[in-house]
């Protein structure tokens, strides 16, 4: 009997293991720009869930602080397989569908609760995470991050002051808008790109969340955080669907339903992380910004309306929108 090649022994035994479902084992690379946030704590709890959960058949593998690549690098690799999953906020998927833009209209949400109430009404949730099915990207989970604030170089603490300068936004017309109707340039950035912008002074400020700013030490460029409370950062699990779909099915039940299953102890890992955030930022010279009332409810004057405009001439958003908007005064 001649001796079999390593190749032969080892196509061997692939063919075995996609013969037998029961013995499949599946590689996860999930991918984020992020690091030390929600984000983040979703990925290391689905890893523990899903690896437990299979026995080991799920190799879930993690990623962070854009090492996969920039955020549209990933969004794009994950529509294509060159990894199996992407943790972002929807607000960066606009060029995969613009229908994802709907959650940054301004002025809809009093909270963080009342907007995960929406997100996670049957009515609309559904409609919701899956609007990329189209584009090889399943909605696996969505969590709540933070409220939007407004880092800044130089203090800003008048609305008038905000005329003239350069924020960065996710790219959404939900958030460019805003800053025109406040008098600044909204910027759309990738967040690998922000930092040394701010640091160059390419831009003068960042339109983000608490939860980013501390993990990177923005107080070491930008000290000023402005109060904005028009919107909320969320961030979306997308799975490539097609690798979703090769898996057998005792697996893909456990990929999905363990994301789904972690999401309220994230949310509430938000809702708490939200306070020692902020002690982090003072306690490292930090400051906090808030608009005088005046100056509060005429900026909500003029954000509040974005949301109905952008939408107007686009019937397949404006579809969205309006049951988002049904949703929330449902669930208020």
């Amino acid at each position: 009997m001649h001796k079999m090649t390593m190749s032969a022994i080892a196509a061997a035994a692939a063919m075995l293991i996609d013969a037998d479902g029961l013995a499949q084992t599946a590689t996860m690379k999930i991918g984020t720009a992020t690091v030390n946030d929600a984000q983040h704590e979703w990925m290391k709890r689905y890893q523990a869930r899903v690896e437990q959960k299979s026995g080991g058949r799920v190799k879930v593998e993690l990623y962070t602080a854009g090492s996969l690549g920039s955020i549209p690098r990933q969004i794009e690799g994950t529509q294509l397989g060159t990894q199996e999953a992407n943790v972002v906020p929807p607000a960066f998927l606009v060029g995969v569908d613009p229908r994802f833009q709907v959650l940054d209209a301004p002025g809809l949400f009093a909270d963080g609760p009342h907007l995960m109430r929406v997100l996670n009404d049957p009515a609309f949730r559904p409609v919701f995470m899956s609007i990329g099915e189209s584009k090889n990207l399943f909605g696996a989970a969505i969590i709540y991050t933070a409220p939007t604030e407004i880092v800044m170089r130089r203090p800003v603490r008048t609305l008038d002051e905000f005329k003239g300068i350069k924020v960065r936004v996710f790219g959404s017309p939900m958030q460019t808008l805003p800053m025109a109707r406040i008098g600044a340039t909204g910027a759309p950035m990738s967040l690998d790109e922000t930092l040394p912008a701010l640091q160059t002074g390419a831009i003068d400020g960042v339109f983000g969340s608490i939860a980013i700013f501390i993990p990177f030490k923005y107080w070491a460029v930008a000290k000023h955080m402005v109060h904005t409370n028009f919107s909320h950062v969320i961030s979306m699990t997308i799975v490539h669907t097609p690798w979703l779909e090769k898996l057998p099915a005792d697996l893909r039940k456990i990929v999905i339903d363990e994301a789904v299953a972690i999401e309220p102890e994230i949310n509430q890992w938000s809702y708490d992380n939200y306070g020692r955030a902020m002690t982090t930022w003072t306690e490292n010279g930090g400051e906090r910004i808030k608009l005088a009332p005046p100056d509060q409810a005429e900026m909500m004057k003029r954000l509040t309306p974005i949301g109905e405009e952008v939408v107007r001439d686009k019937p397949p958003v404006k579809e969205v929108f309006d049951l988002m908007v049904k949703t929330a005064q449902a669930r208020r």
